[in-house]
């Protein structure tokens, strides 16, 4: 009887301890990524991992590491984006006037058809099928293979549209993150209509973080009140009304949140002051440095 209570009591041991070990797996130079400092991770439709870091990138197949950086081939070992293309084509956006495509593992050149390529931060497919650059110089799209630029110089009150950094399509709008020169402290907001062509409106004064994919098809904004939404244009001041999101998660009213992103079980990871947090049907779970 003794031995059966304390092999139980063994078991509840156990099953305690292993409740709160996590399975993180940590990647280094040491497992064959390139580069410690990892800017993004994109995830292709075959599962392949293209993990952009300051040195270079790192396309990880699930069993090792196939690295690029300037020694064999990219423009530069910052990487702004990587977007996939076709079947077998992947386009590799470092931080200068070019454009990579990784096809069947090979790095090759893009070259447009009258050979200027602007110094783009990303590139958005929408659901008109055309691609858009957010580019140094402005907005631009991608179209018989050349770059055409579609954006004015300056609009909203002599505004300079330039240094565009994110775009976001929702509800035929493509929503984009601007800082002119990157002299201001945090990005503006600024409304393309895919429809029109037109530039629509612009937040100047409203500080944005990030555009956040959220569940579905929705658009989350990170801005210095919390997480919200586009609610719509007001016409006279054209400018785009933001709303708070309506989720009621289960984490601390007091927690800033620096990051969002919403996985493919729909699970939602958010970065905050407390650590990261996962929430999987409206339950939290805290990661932090001791777990």
């Amino acid at each position: 009887m003794q031995r059966t209570v304390l092999l139980f009591i063994c078991f509840l041991i156990c099953v305690n301890c292993f409740s709160q070990q996590y399975p993180f797996v940590h990647y280094t130079p040491r497992e064959g990524l390139v580069n410690n400092r990892c800017r993004f991770i994109y995830q292709d439709s075959k599962g392949k991992l293209y993990i952009a870091t300051y040195g270079g990138l790192s396309v990880y197949d699930g069993s090792r590491f196939t690295n690029y950086s300037t020694s064999n081939g990219l423009a530069d070992n910052l990487v702004n984006d990587v977007v996939e293309m076709g079947e077998d084509s992947v386009w590799i956006i470092p931080n200068v006037q070019k454009i990579h495509c990784l096809v069947k593992g090979q790095l090759k050149d893009f070259i447009p058809s009258d050979g200027f390529s602007p110094s783009i931060n990303q590139l958005v497919k929408t659901s008109t099928g055309n691609y858009y650059a957010m580019a140094e110089d402005g907005l631009f799209r991608l179209q018989n293979k050349r770059f055409i630029k579609v954006s004015p110089d300056t609009a909203f009150g002599n505004v300079a549209i330039k240094t565009l950094l994110q775009g976001f399509e929702f509800d035929n709008k493509l929503f984009i993150l601007f800082n002119p020169g990157y002299k201001l402290p945090a990005t503006n907001l600024l409304v393309y209509d895919l429809a029109t062509n037109q530039l629509i409106a612009c937040n100047k004064n409203e500080p944005v973080g990030d555009l956040i994919k959220g569940y579905g098809k929705e658009l989350w904004i990170r801005t210095a009140k919390g997480l919200c939404t586009p609610d719509k244009i007001d016409e006279k001041t054209r400018t785009v009304k933001l709303k708070a999101l309506s989720y009621n998660w289960p984490i601390p009213k007091n927690v800033s949140i620096y990051s969002a992103f919403v996985d493919r079980q729909n699970n939602v990871w958010l970065q905050t002051s407390k650590g990261l947090y996962r929430i999987k049907n409206n339950v939290a779970n805290l990661f932090t440095t001791e777990n």
